[in-house]
Order: structure tokens, then sequence, then C-alpha cells
């Protein structure tokens, strides 16, 4: 099952309620989130030719627009690579 399926599911169903906050501010409802996401995948297909099956890295800060991509992978049937730079090795630091 792709996991943004259910992201579009509760967009139909649940459409104005809250998805994403941060704090005590709604960023995005499961719509908002769904629609969001549907127009990533759109893009990652028809602008970079991402196909089912693909990894897609995505290189960003942790933040609550790092779902919009995150999503529009998945929407896409692409694997997401998540990369942090703040992830390596302890004995690297030199």
């Amino acid at each position: 099952m792709n996991i943004a399926l259910w992201l579009h599911r509760a967009g139909l169903s649940h459409g104005d309620r809250p998805a994403v906050g941060y704090g005590t501010r709604v960023v995005h409802t499961y719509r908002e989130l769904a629609t969001r996401a549907a127009r990533v995948a759109g893009g990652l297909q028809t602008r970079c030719g991402i196909a089912p099956g693909d990894r897609v890295a995505i290189v960003a800060k942790n933040c609550v627009e790092y779902l919009e991509p995150l999503f529009g992978i998945w929407h896409a049937g692409a694997a997401a690579v998540p990369i942090n730079a703040r992830l390596h090795d302890a004995s690297s630091e030199a």
C-alpha cells in the first residue's frame, strides 16, 4: 500500500481537520496537505521524469514543510531518501 493513499483518503473524508501543526498554529488541513502532495508528485513526474520505484533524495532542514515533498514523493510511487548532514559518525569530526 502506498502511504500517500492514506493522505488522499484523509483529505477526502476529513479535509477540514488539522493535519499538520506547529505549536498552536495549524499549518495544513488534510485537504491542503493532500493537494500540495499531489502537486509535488505531478511536478516530479512531469518535470523530473520520476517514475514509480525511483528514489528521490530530500535534502532539507527539519521543518513542517518537509512533509510536502515527502508525501509528494510517495504519491508519485517513488521512495524518499532523507539526507541529513547532521547525521554522521562522531569519530568523523576532526
